[in-house]
C-alpha cells in the first residue's frame, strides 16, 4: 500500500516564505530549559534540531528552523498575549492575502534598500504593511548578519522621503513626521501589492495610524514579521 491515512500525531507541512531566525533564536534563549523540554515533548518536537546552530551549509538547516518556529509559537500563545489585526501593541496573529518585494524594486538607489523587504495586504478598512530584513527571506543567498532591516528605525526610515536632518524637533514637525510615514506607507503598499498570495503571519507590532485623505482605507499597521507563511484559505 503506497498510501497510508493520515494520523493525529501527523504535523502538516509548513510552507515559509520569511523566517527571522535571529528573533526566533532570541526567545528561544529565553525560554527555561524545563519548559522548553516540556514544550517540545508535547508538540513532538526535536531538542538536538531546536539547539542547532543554523549555519548556511548545515543539511538539517530548514528542519531545525521548522521545529524551533513551531516552539516559539506555541510558547508565545500560551504565555503572552497574541493578537488580531485590531491589536496596537504586541504580537499579531492574522491570514491575509499579501505581495513582497525588496524596497529596492521599487525604490532604485536608495540606501540600503536591498536589505529590507515589504510584505503588503488589505482588509477592508485596513492597509498591512510588515518590514524585515531581505536575508531572512527564504531562498535568498544572503545571511542574515549585520542587516538592519528588521529593526524599527529602518523600517521607518526607509518609508520616508531622504531629506536633510531638521534642526530641531516641534510640534509641526512631528507632525510632519508622521504624515510622511504614512504616505511612505501607502505609496510602498501601491507599489508591492501586484500578485497577492495567502499567507499567515506572527508579527511585532511597530505602530498603527490613520493613512492620507482620500486613500481607500483609515488605517494602517506597521509591523515586522517572525515568520509569514504561505497557506491556502
Amino acid at each position: 500500500m503506497f498510501f497510508r491515512r493520515r494520523t493525529e500525531q501527523a504535523r502538516a507541512l509548513r510552507y515559509m516564505a520569511y523566517v527571522s531566525d535571529t528573533k526566533i533564536d532570541m526567545l528561544i534563549s529565553q525560554i527555561h530549559e524545563p519548559l522548553r523540554r516540556s514544550i517540545a515533548t508535547e508538540l513532538k518536537l526535536d531538542l538536538k534540531l531546536i539547539g542547532l546552530t543554523l549555519s548556511a551549509d548545515n543539511p538539517l538547516r530548514q528542519q531545525s528552523r521548522m521545529e524551533k518556529v513551531a516552539l516559539v509559537e506555541d510558547y508565545l500563545s500560551r504565555h503572552q498575549q497574541i493578537g488580531d489585526l485590531s491589536a496596537s501593541q504586541g504580537y499579531v496573529k492574522a491570514r491575509l492575502n499579501m505581495d513582497w518585494a525588496p524596497l529596492s524594486d521599487i525604490q532604485h538607489g536608495r540606501p540600503d534598500a536591498e536589505k529590507i523587504t515589504f510584505f503588503c495586504g488589505y482588509t477592508e478598512d485596513l492597509l498591512v504593511v510588515l518590514g524585515g530584513s531581505t536575508a531572512h527571506l527564504l531562498g535568498t543567498p544572503v545571511e542574515p548578519t549585520a542587516t538592519p532591516g528588521s529593526q524599527p528605525y529602518a523600517i521607518r526610515r526607509s518609508l520616508q522621503p531622504v531629506t536633510s536632518e531638521a534642526s530641531g524637533l516641534d510640534e509641526q514637525s512631528e507632525t510632519d513626521t508622521v504624515r510622511s510615514l504614512a504616505d511612505g506607507i501607502a505609496s510602498t503598499a501601491r507599489a508591492v501589492f501586484q500578485t497577492p498570495q495567502p499567507v499567515q503571519f506572527l508579527a511585532r507590532c511597530i505602530s498603527r495610524g490613520p493613512l492620507p485623505d482620500g486613500s481607500p482605507r483609515p488605517a494602517y499597521l506597521l509591523g515586522s514579521p517572525l515568520y509569514v507563511e504561505m497557506v491556502d484559505f
